[in-house]
């Protein structure tokens, strides 16, 4: 396993919605995230997380926090050290991205069954 850090944005996210209620249900449902904030319009939420991989890493913390009413991940920025790592962030976000746009109308679910299939 890996320890690997990268950041989840969600630009949809009300500043309202940003409440110690709201941190509260993030910190129940993803008790593994490092940091929560609001900035430029975005709610982020930070990730150490262990996995085998990052493409696993990744996708089961936008499962995850997607699980929350109000948050929608549409940007995503890895953190690691090393440049492979990073390189590879990078095609599996734009793949997971991509996908999620040609899966809009499908349920969460759906999305994630196809993930899991990839």
């Amino acid at each position: 396993m890996r320890e690997l850090e990268f950041s989840l944005f969600a630009s949809e996210f009300e500043y309202d919605d940003f409440t110690d209620e709201f941190s509260g249900l993030v910190l129940a449902q993803i008790p593994d995230h490092s940091g929560l904030g609001y900035a430029k319009g975005e709610l982020i939420i930070d990730f150490v997380r262990e996995a085998n991989s990052l493409q696993d890493a990744i996708a089961t913390a936008i499962h995850d926090a997607e699980k929350i009413d109000g948050i929608h991940i549409d940007r995503i920025e890895i953190h690691n050290d090393s440049e492979t790592e990073i390189m590879e962030g990078q095609e599996i976000v734009n793949s997971i991205l991509k996908l999620r746009r040609l899966t809009q109308k499908q349920s969460v679910d759906q999305f994630w069954e196809l993930i899991d299939t990839a």
